[in-house]
């Protein structure tokens, strides 16, 4: 018997896969779907990832490729995103490009494995193994299948009692693939069926590519030796909780990842590694962020500036603040589009000293600080001075500018 935790991709019940050809067909229009996979090479263009795809071999059911754009592959639906995901054939039991992408469905980037389960049999009798499999709910799962039988052998396969997949031959061998896709119940018993004519090579031989959205948990036990590979392991994905105005909308590409709540924070999952978001609010300017994802809780703090102001900024207090001392602000100013004249204003404090470009800036004789025209990203500090007691001291930091057509805007 052989128990494990594992997470993967299943199928049952009719024969799905939209296109009838053995290779896929990638329509020059790509038509972005909630089905895709993201390749890991990043070299790979949309002529590249055409022109492999288009003499992949799938066998008997090859999936329905909506479109091709950048290093994404679209699917018209979920069962031809599984069928992409499950091993090509019996004599080709891999992975189109080795396995190697993400894959992202309706409910955006969806953990997948795939498990490779191979039966064989020789002696003149029906053999059966149970793998029985608990999944957190009831779902569709998705199964390609393929015999490689002698004389007088056969193979079948059954969900909870109900065959859907059976060959079996007498002196002239019967072989057949399909792929199927079943309802997969939340405790569901998967059953393994083999005989073989007697002897080599009247031997029954059957391989199955198991698909499932899911985490789930499984066991097989019988007279039929199974043997299970893993061909897919889905990458591990770390915490991150975003804090920015409630009501800010947090998007990888295309696909929203969730909404900032009344508090202004989002916790979501995604895979370790690099990863491009956008911030979006009516009434605000959109904002991108680079995030790098590990196995630690990340946190990311996002400025959003309205679409009267004209610079974007996140600003933090350096250190501890204590009664008659200097205090630093540090702001990252980045401005929406460039600035011209611009100027600082601080009112509510008493400012020691002001540094833009590391650089000491004179205050004028109307109080401002003259930054002058910016462009690109610069870092502004600001030491004042506390007061003589503990306690909450608001003050107001101004930044004012105007674009090229000569539009004022102010920051506060």
């Amino acid at each position: 018997m052989i128990k494990r935790y594992f997470l993967f991709l299943l199928i049952l019940m009719c024969a799905v896969c939209s296109a009838n050809a053995t290779t896929p067909t990638v329509p020059e229009t790509c038509a972005a779907t909630d089905f895709y996979v993201v390749l890991d090479d990043t070299s790979m263009t949309t002529e590249l990832i055409t022109a492999q795809l288009e003499t992949i071999d799938f066998n008997v059911a090859s999936p329905s490729v909506s479109g091709v754009e950048n290093n994404r592959i679209y699917f018209s639906s979920k069962s031809d995103l599984a069928r992409f995901c499950a091993i090509l054939s019996y004599t080709n039991p891999s992975l189109p490009f080795s396995g190697a992408f993400s894959v992202y469905t309706e409910d955006g980037f969806t953990p997948v494995s795939v498990l490779k389960i191979y039966g064989t049999y020789a002696p003149e009798a029906w053999v059966y193994s149970d793998l029985t499999i608990n999944s957190s709910k009831s779902q569709m799962a998705y199964i390609y299948s393929q015999t490689s039988n002698g004389q007088y052998s056969g193979d079948s396969i059954s969900n909870n009692g109900v065959q859907f997949f059976y060959y079996s031959g007498g002196s002239t061998a019967v072989n057949g693939a399909q792929y199927d896709e079943i309802v997969l119940l939340s405790n569901n018993v998967l059953t393994y069926g083999c005989k073989g004519g007697g002897y080599d090579p009247r031997v029954g031989r059957v391989m199955s590519s198991l698909v499932v959205f899911d985490y789930i948990e499984y066991e097989y036990s019988g007279s039929l030796t199974l043997t299970l590979t893993e061909l897919y392991t889905p990458p591990e994905q770390g915490n991150i909780s975003v804090y920015a105005t409630a009501g800010t909308a947090v998007y990888e590409s295309s696909y929203l990842l969730g909404t900032t709540d009344n508090g202004g924070l989002l916790d979501i999952q995604l895979p370790m590694g690099e990863h491009t978001l956008k911030f979006v609010k009516d009434g605000y300017w959109d904002v991108f962020k680079t995030v790098t994802v590990s196995e630690n809780t990340s946190e990311i703090y996002v400025s959003m500036a309205p679409s009267n102001a004209i610079f974007q900024v996140e600003k933090e207090f350096s250190g501890n603040i204590y009664p008659n001392s200097v205090a630093r602000l540090s702001m990252d100013i980045t401005p929406v589009k460039t600035a011209y004249t611009t100027k600082l204003r601080v009112s509510g404090v008493e400012v020691n000293k002001v540094y833009y470009q590391t650089q000491e800036l004179p205050k004028t004789a109307d109080g401002s600080y003259i930054i002058g025209d910016m462009s690109s990203p610069q870092n502004l500090v600001i030491d004042f001075k506390t007061t003589s007691s503990w306690g909450e001291r608001a003050f107001t930091v101004e930044l004012s500018a105007t674009d090229i057509e000569g539009t004022a805007y102010t920051n506060l």
